[in-house]
């Protein structure tokens, strides 16, 4: 199965093992490919979404619900996506019988976000003072009212998906087309987001209260609406791109390593598997495929294809 150059990279993992990856195919539908190993990697028989936008590539968000409220408790992978009407739109999975069904977006919510916008989102699988266990959370830019605002949206166990609350940003900072990443964990969420001078900021919540944004990486060497990827372990890591075109690797705020290089207009995925961090990429060469490359033991390796190669852009 071919994929579009352009398509988002958004992978899961379920039970620190088992590896999940989203991505928009030629047909421009969203689809799954799995791996119980991260090395032999199968097509899914059924697409996840045959409505996604197809102008330009939608973008994607998917996170894993270990104890789901909405779905009786069972395990679920939940994908967020633009849908043809640039709406916001979702679909979730039952682990226990692997079918997908449209997820509850509410109407003033799927006509929030802007055209450009990319998604993040992320799940807390244990309860803490952020949250219950099996709170879900997604974020997006949207008009606000003149200039670009981070959106925060919720689900609650058992309820409906709403509206947070609007980040602190300052008129004129977000970047169009700005990557998203999120890090859900017990204490709070780390937010990262590319300003208007190309720096890389974090919004950090710490029980719930939002502070405001820290330059974590300076923007003299990060390339114009870079993509981004990021895990947190006992450190948090960032995966960028530079101004010549090379995917580096940064944690907790520090230059680690030059991991690959980069191809234009594509994305990067990363998901922790075990200790392990997996990154997702477009290879460099003509027809690329997606590949990943595995960070084990303090140093960068060459991982396995998953997804022969690609076509041009979403038309």
């Amino acid at each position: 199965m071919s994929f579009i150059v352009d398509t988002e990279l958004a992978p899961v993992t379920t039970n620190g093992t088992d590896l999940y990856l989203y991505y928009q195919d030629s047909s421009r539908h969203i689809v799954e490919t799995y791996s119980s190993d991260g090395e032999n990697w199968q097509q899914s028989s059924q697409p996840v979404a045959i409505n996604a936008r197809a102008d330009t590539a939608s973008p994607i968000a998917a996170y894993y619900v270990e104890q789901d409220a909405n779905f009786s408790g069972k395990s679920t992978i939940h994908v967020f996506y633009l849908d043809v009407d640039q709406k916001l739109a979702e679909k979730v999975k039952d682990l226990g019988d692997l079918s997908w069904q449209d997820g509850n977006v509410p109407s003033y919510i799927a006509t929030l976000p802007v055209k450009t916008t990319h998604l993040a989102a992320g799940a807390l699988n244990k309860a803490s003072g952020l949250g219950p266990n099996g709170s879900q959370f997604g974020y997006f830019h949207q008009p606000y009212p003149n200039t670009l605002q981070i959106t925060e949206v919720r689900r609650t166990p058992g309820d409906p998906l709403y509206v947070d609350g609007v980040l602190p940003e300052a008129s004129g900072e977000p970047l169009p087309e700005s990557a998203l990443v999120a890090m859900v964990f017990e204490s709070g969420i780390d937010l990262f987001v590319q300003d208007t001078s190309q720096n890389i900021v974090l919004y950090a919540n710490r029980l719930n209260t939002w502070n405001d944004r820290v330059v974590v990486i300076p923007g003299e060497n990060v390339r114009d609406k870079t993509p981004m990827a990021g895990v947190r372990d006992e450190k948090e890591h960032l995966l960028i791109v530079d101004k010549s075109n090379q995917i580096q690797h940064y944690a907790d705020e520090k230059f680690v390593d030059t991991v690959e290089g980069y191809l234009s207009t594509t994305r990067l995925g990363a998901v922790l598997q075990g200790n392990n961090i997996v990154l997702f990429y477009v290879t460099r060469k003509l027809g690329g495929s997606i590949r990943t490359k595995i960070y084990q033991d303090g140093a960068w390796k060459d991982g396995v294809q998953v997804v022969s190669k690609s076509r041009s852009k979403a038309m």
